[in-house]
């Protein structure tokens, strides 16, 4: 899936990939069927260059 910034980190949970996408902010991806990806959520309102994963 192409998103509109750049990735910069991506932790995966569940059927769910979260991606650090710059200044895009925060991507969050169904992929529950990896050959078709969706998009979930877009969240536009800040800068996110990482992210750390707690269980």
């Amino acid at each position: 899936m192409d998103t509109d910034g750049y990735a910069w980190d991506v932790q995966v949970s569940g059927n769910y990939a979260y991606i650090a996408d710059g200044g895009n902010g925060l991507v969050i991806v169904d992929i529950t069927d990896p050959t078709n990806p969706e998009l979930v959520a877009d969240m536009l309102w800040f800068t996110l260059f990482g992210l750390h994963y707690m269980e």
